[in-house]
């Protein structure tokens, strides 16, 4: 009956927001909403329902923010934020943080002006002996660091040690969460991530090394972040410890390892990039051949290694040119089974790295056949799969922001 309740809601929202305007409906739907956010679900509950009531009154804020002016409904959400942040139980303070993600997309101007109060509380969650807690914590810097830039970079200071606590802890759940927000927050550094760099770097690579399999993917696909983030010159010290670290993680056959070996091939690229092609040179052959593997794989996860492998490839042949010719008749046959097999996106035109892969193996070639040196400066076309972001309790998804809706109706 709940369900019933809360999707008519969603109903009313969605087709008739001009009736929610006019009548205020916003504060009484709030009032109903994050009280339902905060209860506590035993897990009998949680296995018996496909969405949880809390699970649904948070995709319901979600439903809000898009159909209804977002300052709006950031306005009518603030005061249950602000006093369920405040509140000593955990389960307030994870609802608070889950519509705090929620809303940073959509109502992200609106928020922007509440950054410094919001950051406070959402980092001093950090410090609550509750995982779950902490870990919607780190979701909710996830979205700030994809929806507030530039605003969050100026609290770097009191952001990244924080999270480095994420990457300290025992449990690799945590440390997972804290690498998938680690890597969306140092991608936007610049100067800035050179106090953090050497503890960053060696905690990364230890993690690649020797942590858990479900830590390694990330904790590669973070290197490649930081490596986005760095020059040349600051990330020289790391580039040979980075490459020996990676280097037996390209050559993982398990079928639950081909999304760690992707992603550490596809950071590989990215350190070809930085570096140039001249330190990298010895091994292209070797990283290039772990790549090729991807065409052939089977499994769960063999559409992940192929995009990984094509955003490598799409690297390193804008960034070897003239050098990379002798690998293009391997890699070309693949590439033109891909146009002939690959889904179409809805415009008709190929997804995502192997469009990209495919313009570079292009301009790879051409750039042979003129005699070009193939050194021109070109935008890495990295866009491999990526485990998106946890926008509402217990649901993982990944949102670009978009405020062009911020202050009409």
């Amino acid at each position: 009956l709940r369900h019933h309740a809360l999707t008519l809601i969603e109903w009313i929202v969605t087709y008739k927001p001009s009736a929610v305007k006019r009548h205020n409906m916003l504060p009484a739907i709030m009032a109903v909403v994050f009280p339902v956010c905060a209860e506590v679900v035993d897990e009998d509950e949680r296995d018996d329902l496909a969405v949880t009531p809390h699970q649904y009154a948070a995709d319901l804020l979600l439903v809000m923010s898009e159909s209804l002016p977002s300052r709006a409904v950031f306005e009518a959400a603030a005061p249950y934020i602000s006093q369920y942040l405040q509140m000593d139980d955990a389960p307030h303070k994870k609802a608070a943080l889950a519509a705090i993600a929620v809303l940073a997309d959509a109502c992200s101007v609106a928020m922007r002006p509440h950054l410094p109060q919001l950051l406070g509380h959402v980092l001093a969650c950090f410090q609550v002996p509750d995982k779950e807690v902490y870990m919607t914590a780190c979701i909710v810097v996830n979205a700030f660091a994809e929806n507030l830039v530039p605003d969050i970079i100026a609290y770097h200071a009191q952001v990244v040690p924080v999270l480095f606590t994420a990457l300290q802890s025992p449990d690799p759940v945590v440390q997972r969460k804290g690498l998938l927000t680690l890597e969306v927050f140092v991608a936007n550094l610049r100067d800035e991530i050179r106090p953090y760099l050497r503890p960053l770097m060696e905690r990364l690579l230890t993690l690649c090394a020797s942590g858990a399999l479900e830590v390694k993917d990330v904790a590669a696909a973070t290197i490649g972040s930081v490596m986005e983030a760095c020059t040349k010159d600051d990330f020289a010290p790391f580039a040979e410890a980075t490459f020996n670290v990676l280097r037996p993680l390209i050559h993982l056959a398990g079928e639950d390892e081909q999304v760690a070996k992707g992603r550490a091939i596809e950071s590989l690229g990215l350190l070809a990039k930085l570096m140039g092609k001249e330190s990298f040179a010895s091994c292209i052959g070797e990283v290039t051949a772990a790549a090729m593997t991807a065409f052939d794989a089977q499994g769960a996860y063999c559409f992940d290694l192929e995009e990984l492998a094509l955003s490598f490839f799409s690297i390193v042949v804008r960034c070897f040119g003239n050098d990379f010719a002798p690998f293009v008749p391997t890699l070309m046959p693949h590439v033109l089974k891909l146009i002939c097999a690959e889904e179409y996106d809805d415009n008709g035109s190929l997804d995502g790295s192997d469009a990209a892969a495919i313009a570079a193996a292009a301009e790879g070639m051409a750039s042979a056949d003129a005699g070009d040196d193939g050194d021109a400066d070109s935008e890495s076309a990295a866009a491999g799969a990526k485990e998106g972001k946890d926008i509402a309790i217990g649901d993982d998804d990944d949102d670009d922001d978009d405020d062009d809706d911020d202050d009409d109706d």
